[in-house]
């Protein structure tokens, strides 16, 4: 803060001015404490526009004001407000929007053009607007369909495309499409077996699998029990072990409820 006082035209020291900014914030939202992160990522977020809006032709600069708009819509969608929320998210969606089209090889700025996607299509779920988020899932999903084509070792790709399936899958649930669900929840347990067909020890893959899985559960009677026994012999080793979240060792008695029920 002194170091970009001292010298306000110097865009280093504003950019780390704002980056201090941001892990501050990171910390107060570990901690709960919204209203106080959502002031010091709003004091990021006017750094980097000032240096956008300084030089509109810097990459590194929108995208960066593009990550602190979704900062501050992660915390609007966290405090309930969620008009507010999309708007911000629209607004990093514009900028990622920008960066994907005027440089359509950077694997990057079209991975960010996809979580962009992603963030306001949740946005919309939660709106309760099912057909805009289903289209806005759909661009998401044919960005991560290519990149997940174009470098097929890359697992981070092939986990994105995956997550991808699993967001449609969940629409069509709510719109009582059960057979565009079982089929988008196959496709992204396809690519999760391809994983860990390549690397046996990839837990995260692993872990990832239990969704679709459990989702197939409900959906394909006659595989039923199979998906949730898989997906057992998956998480408990992992929790005997300590490694899995408070959230996931939930699921652990969910699952075996649902078992029991579907073995009377």
């Amino acid at each position: 803060d002194r170091l970009a006082k001292a010298d306000p035209g110097n865009a280093g020291w504003q950019r780390d001015l704002s980056v201090s900014f941001n892990k501050v914030g990171d910390v107060l939202v570990a901690q709960g404490n919204l209203p106080e992160a959502l002031k010091t990522y709003r004091d990021s977020l006017a750094i980097r526009d000032r240096l956008a809006k300084a030089d509109p032709g810097n990459a590194g600069w929108q995208r960066d004001l593009s990550v602190s708009f979704n900062k501050v819509g992660d915390v609007l969608v966290a405090q309930g407000n969620l008009p507010e929320a999309l708007k911000t998210y629209r607004d990093s969606l514009a900028i990622a929007d920008r960066l994907a089209k005027a440089d359509p090889g950077n694997a990057g700025w079209q991975r960010d053009l996809s979580v962009s996607f992603n963030k306001v299509g949740d946005v919309l779920v939660a709106q309760g607007n099912l057909p805009e988020a289903l289209k806005t899932y759909r661009d998401s999903l044919a960005i991560r369909d290519r990149l997940a084509k174009a470098d097929p070792g890359n697992a981070g790709w092939q986990r994105d495309l995956a997550t991808s399936h699993e967001r449609l899958g969940d629409i069509y649930l709510q719109q009582k499409k059960r057979e565009e669900a079982r089929q988008a929840f196959e496709q992204a347990l396809g690519v999760y077996e391809l994983l860990m067909a390549r690397n046996p020890g990839d837990v995260q893959s692993q872990v990832f699998s239990v969704v679709p899985r459990w989702r197939l559960a409900s959906l394909d009677p006659l595989k039923g029990r199979d998906h949730l026994r898989i997906a057992l012999s998956i998480l408990k080793p992992l929790a005997e072990t300590n490694r899995l979240d408070a959230n996931r060792l939930k699921w652990i008695p969910q699952m075996e409820a649902q078992l029991a029920n579907l073995e009377k």
